[in-house]
């Protein structure tokens, strides 16, 4: 006798089951779930939207680094490279900043103006903090004491001084000596005609207070602020007063009147 033998539908039922529910898993997730070091920054993390949001602000990996997004997971896509940050804005030179200069004096312009070249460009030196007798500016003859601040300012800026035309005052030279040129934080770095601002000194030496202290310059603060050498400058001055040198002996001090 022939047996003919079918298997029971309702003990197979568990099994399709647990294989259905398998499937969906797979399909509903990814094979392994996403953490927040799988992603190189915030707008990746966010665009994938898989990892946690453990404070459910709808912003994911907040840890990492920008570029960064707040938008809805797979709405944008994130940036294949983070891009450059934008750098703060250099400052000013005016801006508390000290430079320094290392040069050889070319001319002497005035009593208080020099040209020094420094690495092959040559720069107008306004010295810090005096104001000598004009000589060369338009409109304006030439005032006491004038000529004889340039000499002081010859003498002080070669090793040989020549007077060419024999009125007993320098008015070129010969071996420039080298100078160091710094600028002062409480001032600009230029002034309106683009004259670099600075003390120039050599062996030790200043050539502002050179000039005060010989009566050829008076102490001078440019818009009521004090440049950092305004004390020394202030106590030669007084020195150079009470003796009466140079244009406080010759023109009354007065170091803008008509020569």
């Amino acid at each position: 006798m022939t047996h003919s033998y079918r298997t029971p539908i309702i003990p197979l039922l568990p099994c399709v089951l647990i294989a259905i529910g398998a499937f969906l898993l797979a399909t509903a997730q990814p094979a392994h779930a996403a953490t927040c070091s799988d992603y190189p920054t915030q707008a990746a993390a966010q665009f994938a939207g898989d990892t946690i949001d453990a404070d459910n602000d709808g912003i994911y990996c907040e840890s990492l680094p920008c570029p960064c997004s707040t938008a809805p997971p797979g709405t944008t896509a994130p940036p294949a490279t983070p891009p450059l940050s934008t750098p703060p804005p250099a400052p000013t030179p005016d801006e508390g900043e000290t430079f320094t200069y290392h040069g050889t004096i070319t001319k002497v312009v005035d009593g208080d103006t020099l040209k020094v070249k420094v690495k092959g460009r040559v720069k107008t030196v306004r010295a810090i903090g005096i104001d000598t007798p004009e000589s060369k500016k338009p409109g304006i003859p030439v005032e006491c004491g004038a000529k004889e601040a340039t000499s002081s300012a010859f003498k002080w800026a070669y090793k040989k001084q020549i007077d060419k035309d024999g009125d007993g005052l320098y008015d070129a030279g010969k071996k420039p000596r080298k100078v160091t040129l710094r600028t002062d934080p409480t001032q600009g770095k230029t002034d309106k005609y683009g004259r670099l601002l600075a003390y120039v000194t050599r062996s030790g030496t200043n050539f502002g207070l050179n000039q005060i202290t010989r009566g050829w310059a008076e102490v001078y603060v440019y818009d009521n602020v004090p440049f950092q050498k305004l004390s020394a400058f202030q106590a030669g001055q007084d020195k150079a007063k009470a003796a009466s040198r140079g244009v406080w002996g010759a023109c009354g001090g007065d170091f803008h009147s008509a020569q």
